[in-house]
């Protein structure tokens, strides 16, 4: 998920109870113009950056079993909420993950996750199925933008002379 829909996500928005588990994506976290102190501030919008956004992910087991642990100590209906249990903004989930990842992973950004998700998709399933987890509405931006370059395989045989 982009950052801003990881924000948005809600309770309802889970099922930890099917086979993989999963989450809705339904919506985005953005800010205001003019900021909390103008009586602004974060807005959940029922709509994300795309059309093709909008989509139903599967969990993987490790992702599954922290949700878990987070619904029996929920105090929001926000999965991801801030202290107060409201929105979180985007920077304050950036600077969340900065004291997270520690000095060894300081090169790692939160947005730096989709494309390594979109390339290990691709690797086994295509790009179609890497352009539907990640909510694109066709592979080009996908792996124009998102899918690592791959190995251009081993062809020596051919250029022997």
């Amino acid at each position: 998920m982009r950052p801003a829909e990881a924000l948005a996500v809600r309770w309802e928005d889970v099922d930890l109870s099917s086979t993989p588990a999963t989450v809705k994506v339904t919506g985005i976290v953005i800010e205001l113009k003019g900021g909390k102190g103008k009586g602004k501030g974060l807005s959940r919008q029922p709509v994300t950056k795309t059309k093709h956004g909008l989509r139903v992910n599967k969990l993987p087991a490790d992702t599954t079993a922290m949700l878990m642990e987070r619904w029996v100590n929920r105090e929001s209906d926000l999965v991801f909420p801030n202290r107060g249990g409201g929105l979180t903004s985007l920077s304050n989930g950036n600077r969340s993950w900065r004291e997270a990842r520690g000095v060894e992973l300081k090169h790692v950004r939160l947005k730096d996750f989709r494309p390594t998700v979109a390339t290990k998709i691709e690797r086994t399933h295509g790009a179609k199925a890497a352009a539907l987890q990640l909510g694109h509405g066709s592979t080009k931006i996908t792996e124009e933008f998102y899918i690592e370059a791959g190995d251009a395989g081993d062809y020596t045989a051919v250029l022997e002379l």
